[in-house]
């Protein structure tokens, strides 16, 4: 068993905000609070999973040892520039420009076409089928963008 450590603290916080995530989405109306009540739910049974395992497992390596970098900042870049497209072109162009590109560069092996072909199919398929979960199942409209709105009034 370990001492009590860093990971035991981040985890400790996790589990307290997921708790109060999903006791305010009970709160919810029953559709508008299905998604945040699931949502928070997984989170807040994945929270004390990583608390039990900071208790228990022993951490052999530092955090982030052996993460590239660059990697990290193109995530975070990726993370701006879907925020800022999301306002801009909307949700489905800005989702598969996005996932494409992170799934391009975090990928370690294989030819570029290959890793373009896989990008671009997966890419496809989870920003598709979040479209057709959010549009059909929640009836939740996504952004269109205001580009496609000035332009086409939709």
């Amino acid at each position: 068993m370990r001492r009590f450590n860093k990971e035991t603290v981040i985890a400790s916080v996790l589990v307290f905000i997921f708790s109060y995530a999903y006791y305010e989405a009970r709160q919810l109306s029953e559709m508008s609070g299905i998604f945040p009540e699931v949502i928070s739910l997984i989170s807040l049974i994945l929270s004390i999973l990583y608390l039990v395992k900071s208790f228990w497992i022993p951490v052999t390596n530092r955090p982030f040892e052996g993460v590239d970098k660059e990697k990290i900042y193109a995530v975070i870049g990726g993370m701006v520039l879907y925020g800022i497209g999301l306002w801009y072109v909307g949700f489905l162009i800005t989702s598969l420009f996005i996932v494409t590109m992170l799934v391009f560069l975090l990928q370690d092996e294989g030819s570029k076409k290959q890793k373009w072909v896989k990008a671009g199919t997966s890419s496809t398929l989870i920003c598709g089928g979040f479209y057709l979960l959010f549009r059909f199942v929640f009836l939740v409209p996504l952004p269109n963008g205001q580009i496609f709105y000035n332009l086409f009034g939709i």
